[in-house]
């Protein structure tokens, strides 16, 4: 039995897949089984999973299109490995993220699931660290931002079992978990970047019109819990925000600017960071795959 199954849903991502399974390869930890699981791709995706030859990596493949969050319950209940660990198929692990993240679970059986800070990548090249601000784990507050990031959140597989993800949702049913979650569990975070989150991987006007999507959806969210956690009055300014944000990146969008926009979410990297960064990423897609290709 694996001690963590790496869980990695992909949908056309074949630019970026097989680097995703590269920082997986590249773990300090050995000790894991990696799940692909392919939500209907149409394009050479599942061909690059299915090439893989590692009695450690199984690729899951029904042919359907059923969505983000179907598709990540239907992981959780495959996982053999006491942790779970996600990670989104555009983006990369750290070589220490799995050893540093299942230490701090390990020592601490109350911990329930343990996010990271994150580097930013634009354009293949680290820009930004995100996700560095101190966890406060409150139900307000973590429907007023995402309290936990979704790409490098490892925890306990019982824990995801109790909690499964919201399939009503096409977007945000991380955000929606959660929410939902925050008053009776405990998260904590490594504040070393541990993932290489990659902020735009598609077209402007295809990423706009999932941020459109995803505000729609976090709308509903709010909508579910706001009365509750912030009050009438707090959930009508949350919602107020969201349309907002729609509005600004609608803008940024049309003038071409999406990029800064996207860019500013992160704090900026000094030139010693920037250097240590693109070595490590350097160092996992050198790492060779067992592929039938090779």
């Amino acid at each position: 039995m694996p001690l963590v199954t790496v869980a990695i849903p992909f949908y056309n991502v074949e630019a970026w897949l097989a680097d995703a399974v590269r920082s997986v390869f590249a773990q300090t930890l050995e000790d894991w089984e990696l799940l692909l699981a392919d939500d209907g791709s149409t394009d050479r995706s599942l061909e690059i999973a299915r090439s893989i030859q590692d009695p450690r990596v199984k690729v899951v493949s029904d042919g359907r299109n059923i969505g983000r969050a179907r598709r990540r319950n239907s992981l959780i209940g495959l996982a053999e490995g006491k942790y779970l660990a996600w990670l989104d198929a555009d983006d990369l692990m750290h070589p220490h993220r799995l050893e540093k993240q299942l230490a701090l679970l390990q020592a601490d059986d109350s911990i329930d699931v343990v996010d990271s800070a994150i580097y930013c990548v634009s354009e293949g090249k680290p820009v930004g660290i995100r996700n560095k601000q101190h966890l406060v784990v409150d139900p307000a507050i973590a429907i007023r931002s995402c309290l936990i990031c979704q790409g490098s959140t490892t925890g306990r597989t019982d824990w995801f079992r109790k909690n499964p993800f919201d399939e009503t949702l096409q977007t945000c049913e991380d955000f929606e978990l959660w929410v939902r979650t925050a008053a009776c569990s405990r998260f904590a975070r490594i504040y070393q970047p541990l993932c290489f989150v990659r902020e735009v991987s598609v077209p402007a006007i295809d990423y706009l019109k999932k941020y459109l999507n995803s505000c729609r959806d976090v709308r509903r969210i709010i909508k579910r819990y706001g009365r509750e956690l912030v009050g009438a009055r707090g959930m009508t300014q949350l919602i107020a925000a969201s349309y907002a944000k729609a509005i600004v990146y609608c803008l940024f969008t049309m003038l071409g600017m999406q990029q800064k926009l996207t860019a500013s979410r992160g704090s900026p990297l000094t030139a010693e960071q920037w250097l240590e960064a693109c070595s490590v990423v350097e160092r996992i897609r050198s790492t060779r795959l067992p592929c039938r290709d090779h």
